[in-house]
């Protein structure tokens, strides 16, 4: 416990406090000015699925979910985005998710979780 102090002073030394300031200036970067729509891209079969229980489940590593377990969603999908599977060519748009983070702006976007995202009929 007497080494906690001397460590969180360390991150405001001259050396590392503007990595410090940064870091934190900018860590809610990825929760904030999210756009208001974004796209889960699937395949045939998925979408069959999503509209069939209105939800949409969470990717899971290793199959999908490079970012870890959730939903999926981008703003263009491919060519450019590359991230988007091959197959996942369905288009399914989303009012953007509560809870939802910015992984790479315009091509990944992530709402963490096993649970899904339930779509709006």
């Amino acid at each position: 416990m007497a080494h906690i102090p001397g460590a969180v002073a360390v991150l405001w030394t001259p050396e590392i406090a503007p990595t410090t300031a940064l870091t934190l200036g900018t860590a809610g970067y990825g929760f904030a000015a999210l756009p208001k729509n974004l796209i889960h891209f699937t395949t045939t079969a998925g979408a069959a699925g999503i509209a069939r229980t209105g939800v949409i489940r969470a990717s899971a590593f290793p199959r999908h979910g490079i970012y870890g377990p959730g939903v999926y969603m981008a703003r263009i999908g491919r060519p450019i985005n590359l991230i988007v599977a091959a197959q996942a060519r369905i288009p399914i748009m989303l009012a953007t998710p509560a809870g939802t983070a910015r992984i790479l702006p315009y091509l990944v976007y992530v709402r963490w979780g096993l649970n899904g995202v339930k779509v709006a009929r």
